[in-house]
C-alpha cells in the first residue's frame, strides 16, 4: 500500500476510535495505579511485536496500522476485554482478577490487538455490504452516540463485530485470525502462549459452573473449549505441545445426578455438562434420560464418529450423530425457546468438544507436554 494510503487508514480508524473511545468512557470508571500499568506495560511490549511482526492476516488486512496504542482498565466485574478501531484497548477488572500470571494477561491483550492490527472491524462492516463503509460507519457511531454506561459497553463489544444472534462466518474467521496472530505476538514478545491457553481453560471452567450466566467474553468470542482446540493445533505447527486438559483415558459420556437435587441428572463428558435435563412429564425420569444420552454418545465416539457427524435440528430442538438423535431438549428443560435453542448450541458444543478430545486422545495420546518456559 502507499505510504500516504495507509496513513489514510490509520488517521480514519484513529479518528472512529477517539469518538467510540469517549462514548465507552463517558460513565466508565478507568482505574489508574498499578494495575492499570501493568496492563500498559503488556500491552505495549505486544504491540511493539505486532508492529514489527507483520503477521500476514487470514482474516481482515494488512494494511499498516500505525497505531498511537492505548491500553486502559476499566472498573467493571464483567470478565471481558474488547478493542476499538485505531489501536483502543480495554480490560475490565473482573478479567484481571482472573489472571494470574503475565503470560495469561498477554494472551487475552495479544488477542485484542490482533483484532485491531488485522482491522478486524473494518472488514466485517465492508463484507456486510448493506451500504457504504462510510455510511456504515457513521450508523455505527450514531447507534453508539444512544447508549449510556454498562449498556453501551456491552453494545459496543457486540457491535463490533457486526453480532446479530449467532457469531457469522465472518466473525469466526476474525476470531480465529485473532487467536492465532496472538500467539505469534506473544512468542515474539518472549511470552509463554501456555498462558493463553490456561486462561481459557479458565473461562471454560466458570462458563460451567454456571452455564445459563454466559461471562461478557463469550457473548462475542467462540466457546473457550473450542479456541483451546484450535490454538493446540496452531501450537502443534509450530512443534510446540501445549496442556490443554485432555485425559489420558477414552473420553466417556455419563449421568451424574445433581449434588442439590438427586432426582436431577446431567450428561457429563470430559468434565463438561453437556446438558442438565429434567423429568418429563410424560413420565420419564431425568435419571433415564441422561443416561439414554449419555450411552448415545458413547456410542457415537466408539465409533469414531468425527464433528462433521454431528448436527442441529432446530425444528425438533434436537442433536443429531451420524443421523441418529443423540439428545433432546425438551420444553420442561428450559422455560422458553430461546433459553432452550441456547442450551442447544451448547451442548453441541461440549459434544464437538469430546469428539475432538478423544480424536486428540487417540492419535496424540494425551497431548499434554508443556510448552517450555521462557
Amino acid at each position: 500500500m502507499h505510504p500516504a494510503a495507509a496513513d489514510s487508514v490509520t488517521q480514519n480508524e484513529e479518528s472512529l476510535g477517539r469518538r467510540l473511545a469517549a462514548e465507552v468512557e463517558k460513565d466508565a470508571k478507568i482505574v489508574s495505579g498499578p494495575v492499570a500499568d501493568r496492563v500498559s506495560r503488556i500491552g505495549s511490549t505486544l504491540a511493539e511485536a505486532a508492529v514489527s511482526c507483520r503477521t500476514p492476516a487470514a482474516y481482515g488486512s494488512n494494511e499498516e496500522c500505525g497505531f498511537r496504542w492505548k491500553f486502559k482498565v476499566i472498573e467493571n466485574s464483567d470478565v471481558n476485554a474488547f478493542s476499538l478501531p485505531g489501536g483502543y484497548i480495554y480490560v475490565n477488572t473482573g478479567l484481571l482478577k482472573l489472571v494470574e500470571s503475565d503470560d495469561e494477561l498477554a494472551g487475552v491483550l495479544a488477542h485484542e490487538i490482533a483484532h485491531a492490527a488485522h482491522h478486524h472491524l473494518t472488514t466485517i462492516l465492508r463484507q456486510q455490504r448493506r451500504i457504504e463503509q462510510c455510511i456504515a460507519l457513521a450508523t455505527f457511531v450514531g447507534i453508539l452516540g444512544n447508549a449510556r454506561g454498562a449498556d453501551l459497553q456491552h453494545l459496543l463489544v457486540g457491535a463490533q463485530f457486526v453480532r446479530i444472534g449467532n457469531q457469522s462466518r465472518d466473525t469466526l474467521a476474525a476470531e480465529e485470525d485473532a487467536d492465532k496472530t496472538a500467539v505469534e505476538y506473544m512468542l515474539l514478545a518472549g511470552y509463554n502462549p501456555q498462558g493463553y491457553i490456561d486462561f481459557l481453560r479458565k473461562l471454560d471452567i466458570k462458563q460451567q459452573d454456571n452455564p445459563r450466566t454466559p461471562l461478557g467474553i463469550l457473548q462475542t468470542h467462540p466457546l473457550p473449549h473450542r479456541r483451546i482446540a484450535y490454538l493446540a493445533d496452531v501450537l502443534a505447527a509450530r512443534g510446540i505441545n501445549a496442556v490443554t486438559g485432555l485425559y489420558p483415558e477414552p473420553v466417556r459420556a455419563r449421568a451424574i445426578s445433581n449434588q442439590l437435587q438427586t432426582d436431577v441428572y446431567s450428561v457429563v463428558v470430559a468434565d463438561k455438562v453437556i446438558a442438565t435435563l429434567s423429568t418429563l412429564s410424560s413420565g420419564t425420569s431425568s435419571k433415564e434420560r441422561a443416561e439414554q444420552a449419555a450411552d448415545r454418545i458413547n456410542r457415537a465416539l466408539d465409533s469414531g464418529a468425527c464433528s462433521a457427524d454431528v448436527r442441529v435440528d432446530e425444528d425438533s430442538f434436537s442433536i443429531l450423530i451420524q443421523n441418529d438423535v443423540v439428545l433432546t431438549i425438551q420444553p420442561e428443560d428450559a422455560p422458553g425457546e430461546h433459553e432452550r435453542r441456547m442450551l442447544l448450541s451448547r451442548a453441541k458444543s461440549s459434544i464437538d468438544y469430546a469428539i475432538w478430545a478423544e480424536w486428540v486422545r487417540r492419535h496424540n495420546g494425551t497431548a499434554n507436554a508443556v510448552v517450555a518456559k521462557r
